[in-house]
């Protein structure tokens, strides 16, 4: 009895590690499909990146695309909806508590905005004097130039990121709360850098810009931080409600507006006569970029016209990247160009100290010399052209 339990018990362990190693080979068969599926995705994410930019992903635009205004506006202005876009935000918030408290957070600093743009003026007042002057100031202005433009846009962007993507939010909820979102982040770089050009600011002071660039700049950019972000609201919040495929006729109004707007800035800030390049043209005459520029200005002047057609014909996917790409390629340059300011003006500091302490030896052995009975010639570069006014 015993001798047949034992039979069976062998039995059924070799049947069991049989199983097991059937499963071990399913297993590892499984293990080899999803990895060439993930490989599989993976070239697929390629081909789309490089192919999906150049696919129309809307209906042209064609003479019945006005006829929607009544309903465009009566869908977005709905009061019901902008009611429904409170409940969530305040649902998203009690789902999310340390989002919403990093948001309340940045609320909070954003109400010191004077008290860092008062610091930034404070870190203009030694600029030039050589005894006082340090790179430190320029490095402490540009962080509270940065710590009053940010705060508020990155809380708006979080605000709306803890809607964006929820299931249980309303769908215009959703558009408007991923619209806003991006239009936050535009605001917070143009904010950015129109602190930057303030009149005791990191581009006048500290990077030593042409005061005619940089006010060009700056008055600019006061209009265009509201009007460019506004019109870009709307835009992308429609374009996401228009689920029916073709764009509605908000969204074509509101992208218009964003359009001239960019072309507006763009032809007030590049213009021959009096654009934020005109000292550096005048004072360079036979550079490069100043014999190219019949080129590089038409560039400028084609290159949004041709993306309101692509929009227009239906590559509105293709329009939105390369006008973003087209965006951030001229604040990377703005960028490019303050730390090119910023590292001169540290090398200028650094050689100035030099020449003060050089001269600070060159007078004193000339005081030792006299004092000893010579009377050594002054040297041309006194210690005194040094001293502070």
């Amino acid at each position: 009895e015993v001798r047949r339990l034992l039979d069976d018990r062998i039995d059924l362990l070799e049947r069991s590690m049989d199983a097991g190693i059937r499963y071990l080979r399913i297993l590892g068969e499984l293990d080899l499909a999803e990895r060439q599926l993930a490989d599989a995705v993976v070239e697929y994410g390629k081909f789309l990146d490089v192919q999906l930019l150049w696919v129309r992903n809307t209906p042209p635009i064609d003479k019945n695309a006005l006829q929607s205004l009544p309903t465009d506006v009566e869908r977005f202005f709905d009061s019901n909806s902008w009611t429904q876009l409170r409940h969530d935000l305040v649902s998203s918030a009690r789902e999310r508590p340390w989002l919403s408290a990093l948001a309340a957070l940045l609320l909070a600093l954003g109400l010191g905005r004077s008290y860092f743009l008062s610091r930034v003026d404070a870190c203009s007042v030694n600029i030039g004097r050589i005894r006082t002057d340090r790179f430190s100031d320029s490095i402490l202005a540009v962080i509270y130039t940065v710590l009053a433009a940010t705060p508020i846009p990155l809380a708006v962007f979080l605000a709306s990121a803890t809607v964006t993507g929820s299931a249980a939010a309303d769908p215009f909820s959703n558009a408007v709360c991923s619209a806003l979102s991006k239009s936050a982040l535009n605001f917070l770089l143009i904010q950015l850098f129109f602190d930057l050009g303030r009149e005791r600011g990191v581009m006048l002071k500290h990077c030593s810009w042409p005061e005619f660039s940089v006010l060009k700049l700056r008055n600019e950019f006061a209009w265009f931080r509201w009007v460019y972000p506004g019109a870009m609201l709307v835009t992308e919040a429609n374009f996401i409600l228009d689920s029916r495929g073709a764009l509605g006729t908000l969204t074509l109004l509101s992208s218009a507006a964003t359009s001239i707007a960019l072309i507006v800035m763009a032809y007030r800030l590049f213009s021959p006569e009096g654009g934020i390049l005109r000292d550096y043209l005048r004072a360079r005459p036979g550079r490069l970029l100043t014999q190219t520029r019949p080129l590089w200005l038409g560039l400028v002047a084609l290159a949004l016209p041709a993306l309101v057609m692509l929009w227009i014909s239906g590559f509105s996917y293709t329009s939105d990247v390369l006008l973003t790409s087209l965006t951030l390629s001229f604040f990377m340059i703005l960028s490019l160009m303050i730390a090119q300011g910023l590292l001169t003006r540290w090398l200028t500091i650094g050689s100035r100290r030099l020449e003060y302490r050089a001269a600070l030896e060159r007078r004193d052995a000339a005081r030792a010399a006299r004092e000893s009975g010579h009377d050594p010639e002054q040297p041309e570069d006194s210690a005194f052209e040094f001293e502070e006014p």
